[in-house]
């Protein structure tokens, strides 16, 4: 009889059998296959593979004529009088790498005297972490093999997986990380030459793809990374891709990427400066009280990453180092940021204002961990300081709050005085230009600069820089020689436009915060191409006007002591004046042929200028577009008195005072010489 012991593990050295017959009977012993197709056959390959014995320690190679066996007859074991013999056969050939799943073979074994005595067993040989490794030996008191417990079961099975680089966690473990430029870890038995790993994302495009090296052949594992990522749960799958095109293996991996919740995404903070806007060495994107973004308009913000690195300002929340208004931020580590945006005007401003900055709206909280800190702890209510870091410089000496509860903007200035922790906005000049680049506010929890009004330990902040000026209403003098008028300093630039059409300045005020001023609106004469102004088509000079639906502007109507009057001077064509006797006598209209018709309206003339664009150019000498402006001027123009160089002169101002409200520079008695002293150029009359 043939006995076999298994299954047998292929990290063992042997297969083992036990032998039984009649004692003085000579044995054949050999190897063979299954005849069934329903296994894989082993392929045992190599020399002297059969040993026997007698005692299960000392063991001959079978058929070897000199194996030491005094009993054996052409290397042929003898049955004793235990009637057993051991076998033992090398499958060292067996052990690899592939799986195989369960391979057999057999030992047959029959008399010398009479081969038709026969007996055959079959033996499995397994790869899957199963089977025994045996030690070589039999202990012929139980005729049992001896196993070896310390040598580790061979498992073959295909595996194929990624996970998140233990390195790329940076939490406990858990797939959740605040690294952006996670690698994920592919372990696999399955790696060959030439073998590829690709990685696709949710909507199966390829992300990333890698050869593979022996090195990580041998090592069974390699890394892939999906590139810099955003805040987001990113879902993939990881492919193993054959030399002939065929997947072989895949996986599924995900990351959860978790920064610093502030919702401005780790590619716009990493997008300028460095992606460290305070410069204190630790990334933005990693700081909950820090947001490093477009500030500078809302499609800049839209654009995010993309966006002009020109444009790019941060939102600290944290005190300003020893009170000085031109120290580092100091931030707030308990500080939470969230729901920042650039937003579009929500409402119409108060009369007098007009933004000069973006708006910008942000939250702020406590983090998870810990609390937002009281700087002015001796005042009522958590105050907490919020700086906001322009990328450029405005022009302003306000700061409006919006209230997205009421639509109703309110002035929201402290006693610019940063020591004094009043709330409010400071606005702080860093570099001397004139131009506000700094704006720290002071809000309480619940106070006027808190848009929800709770105590609740969440600031809600929408506000803007602006500018606040006597508002004037602008003339310019059209090419026919009538004059137009309005309060839109937008439409006075479209109206100036063309060399014929002169930008004369100013000569009275906006009457927007008198409770008595009407709005005037503009008509245009479409027989005489005549420009007025009224309250209502019913008070037209005479027929055929029309609402040319323009701005126009507010005023008084007649009755005011204290303020201009102005008259209505009409000539035999249709030319209509809106002037004060003064200007009329200046402008010897009576002597034109104009006839003096009364008073229409009455108005300030705090505003009042005439615009002088020499006089424009020097008084904002030390502003970097007035400097470029000048120079390109002096590439085109000889002259000073030339119309394309007082109409380039017109259109900038007109086009900045929309968005900065500069100085005019009416005061100043400025010539050629003067310009020419100053930029160094070479200007004639």
């Amino acid at each position: 009889s043939v006995i076999a012991f298994g299954p047998v593990n292929e990290a063992s050295d042997w297969a083992m059998f036990c032998v039984g017959g009649n004692e003085g009977e000579s044995l054949t012993l050999s190897l063979g296959s299954t005849a069934t197709s329903s296994d894989k056959d082993a392929s045992l390959t190599g020399s002297d593979l059969i040993e026997y014995s007698y005692d299960g320690v000392t063991w001959y190679v079978y058929g070897d004529n000199a194996n030491g066996d005094a009993t054996a007859t052409d290397g042929k074991p003898l049955v004793t009088g235990s009637g057993k013999v051991y076998v033992r056969v090398d499958i060292t050939s067996e052990q690899d790498a592939e799986y195989e799943d369960e391979e057999t073979f057999t030992l047959s074994a029959s008399y010398v005297s009479d081969e038709s005595i026969t007996d055959t067993a079959t033996i499995s040989i397994v790869d899957a972490g199963d089977g025994k490794v045996y030690e070589g030996t039999v202990d012929p008191r139980t005729d049992q093999p001896s196993e070896d417990n310390q040598t580790p079961l061979d498992d073959d099975t295909p595996y194929f997986y990624a996970l998140l680089d233990p390195l790329s966690d940076s939490g406990i473990l858990d797939g959740i990380t605040n690294i952006i430029n996670p690698f994920f870890i592919i372990s696999t038995n399955q790696l060959d030459s030439g073998c590829k790993i690709e990685l696709l994302n949710s909507d199966g495009e390829r992300v990333t793809v890698v050869e593979v090296n022996e090195a990580e052949i041998a090592a069974g594992a390699l890394k892939i990374s999906p590139g810099t990522l955003d805040d987001g749960i990113y879902n993939y799958v990881v492919r193993l891709i054959c030399l002939d095109g065929t997947v072989k293996e895949q996986s599924p991996v995900s990351v959860t990427v978790v920064t610093d919740l502030d919702g401005i995404a780790p590619s716009i903070e990493n997008a300028a400066n460095n992606g460290d806007y305070n410069d204190d060495g630790i990334p933005d994107y990693l700081q909950n009280g820090a947001a490093h973004l477009p500030l500078t308009s809302v499609d800049d913000f839209l654009l995010g990453r993309d966006a002009d690195e020109s444009s790019f300002g941060a939102i600290l929340v944290g005190d300003l180092y020893d009170a000085n208004p031109l120290e580092y931020v100091v931030l707030d580590s308990g500080a939470q940021l969230f729901d920042i945006e650039v937003i579009n005007y929500p409402a119409a401003l108060p009369k007098g204002y007009q933004l000069t900055g973006s708006i910008i709206r942000f939250s702020v909280t406590s983090t998870v961990e810990g609390s937002l800190i009281d700087v002015a702890p001796d005042r009522p209510g958590l105050q907490v300081r919020v700086v906001i870091e322009l990328p450029e410089g405005a022009y302003a000496n306000s700061f409006l709050k919006f209230d997205e509860i009421t639509g109703q903007w309110s002035e929201f200035l402290d006693d610019q005085n940063i020591e004094t922790y009043d709330e409010g906005a400071t606005l702080i000049d860093t570099d001397g230009d004139t131009l506000i680049d700094r704006i720290v506010l002071t809000l309480t929890d619940g106070g006027a600069g808190d848009l929800d009004g709770l105590i609740n330990g969440y600031l809600v902040d929408p506000g803007a820089l602006a500018y606040k000026a006597p508002a004037p209403v602008y003339v310019v003098k059209l090419d026919n020689g009538d004059l137009y008028y309005t309060g839109d300093s937008a439409d006075a630039l479209a109206m100036s436009k063309g060399a014929d059409n002169l930008f004369i300045g100013s000569f009275f005020d906006n009457m927007l915060d008198s409770e008595e001023s009407v709005k005037f609106l503009a008509f245009n004469n479409y027989i005489t191409d005549d420009w007025y102004f009224a309250e209502n088509i019913e008070s037209m000079p005479y027929a055929c006007y029309l609402d040319a639906e323009k701005p126009g502007f507010f005023i008084n109507l007649p009755g005011s002591q204290d303020e201009d009057r102005f008259h209505l001077y009409l000539n035999s064509v249709g030319v209509t004046y809106l002037v004060t006797q003064e200007q009329a006598n200046s402008l010897q209209l009576l002597s034109q042929g104009f006839i003096d018709y009364g008073v229409k309206f009455t108005a300030t003339t705090e505003s009042a200028f005439i615009f002088d664009p020499e006089g424009f150019l020097i008084a904002n000498q030390n502003n970097t577009s007035i400097q470029n402006l000048v120079a390109d001027l002096a590439d085109q123009y000889t002259s000073t008195s030339d119309s394309g160089f007082i109409e380039a002169v017109e259109q900038f101002y007109l086009n900045e005072i929309i968005l900065v409200g500069i100085p005019n520079g009416s005061d100043a008695d400025a010539s050629a010489a003067d310009l020419n002293a100053i930029f160094g150029t070479d200007f004639g009359i």
